[in-house]
């Protein structure tokens, strides 16, 4: 089960880099790890990614919507689920009765969610801002709202945590500090008055490596997981993009190519047309900037990159023609192509490359060098 001709671009992921990276993080740590799977394990997959990672000893799954909870759990993944987010009140009983684990950011949520409950009795972690400013309650009231909550009987009140703004940024290390004091004065104040979580949590990928002092009891590894961090590490990228070459022509000097004539050919030049375009993910800003893998050598991408294609100077490759595989993340003989090069190309962060991958795009998942699963959202339509 490989790649076939019937794939005109696919996604290669590789499950032993996955559990590498996640070896990697509790290695470092020791820590209980979360792994974070939202937006399809980061277009990864998330059942795959789960069920590989369920198996690797995970101790709980952070998603941000409910809905991926909901899927998780219809795929038979029984780890513990927390979802980061805010869901609405009318999807409560479900993911109650799934044994999903919810979070609370402030008490006009938690009246909600208790009126949706209905006399049932939800896990949840509490959420406390500490300088994101985005969900949480703050910080200098948090003790005294989460004393309240506790209280509750529709709430068992298990984890604590908050998020890091600036984890990976070395200028803003005392920023961090201050973001972990605020969140360890709102521990100490609820030990002083007898309540002490299960589980506390607050590092995501960039804390993990750089920050252990913010480790806390269980750490959320995101985008390490999939082989890539901030700084120089032991960690593989699990995923490699590929699409088939559709036609090679050439085109005359003066001549352009694709939409807005944004590239002329400089000489008489071999174009091949790329069966992958913005709709399977390839970032559109990208276009003119960024090189793909044909036969080993990196060659141009040419004019703007469409929908459904996009087109490369091939000039300088020999015996190039249709149905050659072109790689556009990973590694063709000694070259290689990372999220981080698009992400470059594009003038964004490796998270909008990875989570811009399409779903019409097929996932092959490897182990030990073979395929052992093809996943195809078209198919199941």
């Amino acid at each position: 089960m490989s790649p076939t001709n019937r794939d005109r671009v696919w996604i290669e992921v590789d499950l032993g880099a996955l559990v590498h990276n996640f070896e990697v993080v509790r290695r470092r740590t020791g820590k209980r790890i979360m792994p974070i799977i939202k937006a399809d394990a980061y277009s990864h997959g998330a059942v795959a990614v789960a069920q590989a990672l369920a198996k690797a000893g995970a101790d709980c799954f952070g998603v941000a919507d409910g809905n991926e909870a909901l899927q998780l759990r219809r795929h038979g993944v029984e780890t513990d689920i927390l979802v980061l987010g805010v869901v609405p009140p009318e999807l409560v009983p479900d993911l109650v009765a799934a044994n999903v684990i919810l979070s609370l950011p402030d008490r006009e949520t938690a009246l909600s969610y208790r009126q949706a409950l209905n006399g049932a009795r939800a896990r949840v972690h509490v959420k406390v801002e500490t300088g994101m400013n985005r969900l949480g309650i703050n910080s200098c009231q948090a003790a005294e709202e989460i004393l309240e909550l506790a209280s509750w009987p529709c709430f068992s009140v298990e984890g604590l945590f908050t998020h890091f703004a600036a984890s990976g940024d070395g200028d803003k290390d005392q920023f961090t500090r201050a973001q972990y004091d605020k969140f360890e004065v709102v521990l100490k104040a609820l030990a002083e008055k007898g309540f002490v979580p299960s589980v506390t949590h607050c590092a995501n990928s960039d804390a993990i490596l750089r920050l252990p002092y913010t480790h806390a009891q269980m750490v959320r590894p995101g985008l390490m997981l999939y082989g890539y961090a901030a700084q120089p590490s032991s960690l593989r990228p699990v995923l490699s993009l590929k699409a088939r070459i559709a036609q090679v022509k050439w085109v005359e000097a003066g001549e352009t190519v694709s939409y807005s004539c944004t590239w002329t050919a400089p000489v008489r030049s071999k174009i091949a047309v790329v069966s992958a375009g913005y709709a399977d993910g390839l970032l559109w800003k990208a276009s003119n900037r960024i090189q793909m893998l044909v036969r080993g050598q990196k060659v141009p991408q040419v004019g703007c990159i469409c929908m459904d294609m996009c087109m490369l100077d091939v000039t300088g490759v020999e015996q190039v023609q249709a149905g050659d595989i072109v790689t556009l993340v990973g590694v063709d003989g000694d070259q290689r192509l990372t999220v981080e090069d698009w992400a470059k190309a594009a003038e964004t962060i490796p998270y909008e490359v990875l989570t811009s991958l399409g779903l019409r795009v097929p996932r092959y998942y490897v182990q030990g060098g073979k395929t052992i699963e093809r996943a195809d959202y078209l198919s199941h339509l």
